[in-house]
């Protein structure tokens, strides 16, 4: 591509939309619209569309997302440019300037349309906001809580509704659990695959403190007694297998076959297809349960 393109407005925009992420902030904002569809309103459509709240979570949402991501590669710029070359050679096509300035402004619409929702949702964005910034400045470099952040982070929009609407429901916890281990292994994944990036500049992963052999190794193990255990529990406390356990625990058996997976596969174009086909089936899983089909 020439110099004087890559200096085009519209080649900036769509290089901003990828560091953005925007797909991933799409997925996440249709199916933050689907938990409100199919769990909280009880398949009201219109009570969704008509909920001006439920709107301003929404898209402070996106912006907390977009804004993570924007501040989360500005921070692993050097890691990727060894995991991830040719996205970073693409993003230094852009000053960090402009860059930090939409972080900032991402930011402050997050913050204004929580607040316009409510002052816990309010209080909710700030905090998840900051926490953003700091995994991105300390705790993904620190191994457990890195993985364990990262996971609960990717959850945290989906519990804004929660919060929004404000009822205990707990199918919706278990359904949480199930889509929370997937993005716990998927984390896992991450760190093997980029583990010499992950190495070279002091990230210390899960993956780095116990050894690549010994997580691929036990990493199924451990995904079987999370799927024992989660059938002890249910036993115990008298569960009976509805949709939202029966979605879970049949997530937590798909982690399983990931787990084998990852156990035999050094770095697999599969797997990554794997998860994100999990994650939408998932999702879809939902909308056919609000639409009586499940």
């Amino acid at each position: 591509m020439p110099r004087a393109q890559l200096h085009s407005p519209l080649v900036k925009l769509l290089l901003l939309l990828r560091v953005l992420r925007w797909y991933n902030v799409l997925a996440l904002f249709l199916a933050q619209a689907a938990v409100a569809w199919v769990v909280f309103a009880a398949g009201n459509g219109w009570l969704v569309l008509t909920d001006a709240k439920l709107g301003a979570i929404l898209i402070s949402s996106a912006c907390t997302v977009a804004a993570a991501f924007l501040i989360n590669a500005f921070y692993d710029k050097d890691k990727d440019l060894i995991n991830k070359p040719q996205q970073v050679i693409m993003g230094r096509l852009m000053r960090q300037g402009p860059l930090l300035n939409v972080y900032l402004l991402l930011v402050v619409i997050a913050l204004v349309l929580g607040t316009l929702a409510s002052w816990r949702i309010g209080f909710f964005f700030l905090g998840f906001n900051g926490l953003c910034w700091f995994y991105s400045h300390k705790l993904q470099k620190l191994p457990w809580l890195r993985e364990f952040s990262a996971s609960w982070l990717t959850l945290a929009p989906l519990l804004a509704v929660w919060l929004h609407y404000g009822s205990w429901h707990w199918g919706f916890a278990y359904y949480l659990l199930g889509l929370w281990l997937l993005l716990f292994t998927r984390e896992l994944w991450k760190d093997l695959t980029g583990h010499q990036g992950n190495i070279v500049f002091g990230y210390r992963t899960i993956a780095v403190q116990t050894g690549q052999g010994w997580l691929r190794q036990n990493l199924p193990l451990i995904q079987v007694v999370v799927v024992l255990g989660m059938l002890l529990w249910s036993r115990w406390q008298g569960f009976e297998f509805d949709f939202y356990y029966t979605t879970a625990l049949a997530m937590a058996l798909v982690c399983l076959l990931l787990s084998v997976g990852i156990a035999w596969s050094k770095a697999s174009p599969k797997l990554d297809a794997g998860f994100k086909l999990a994650v939408t089936a998932y999702v879809l899983a939902l909308l056919l349960h609000g639409g009586g089909l499940l």
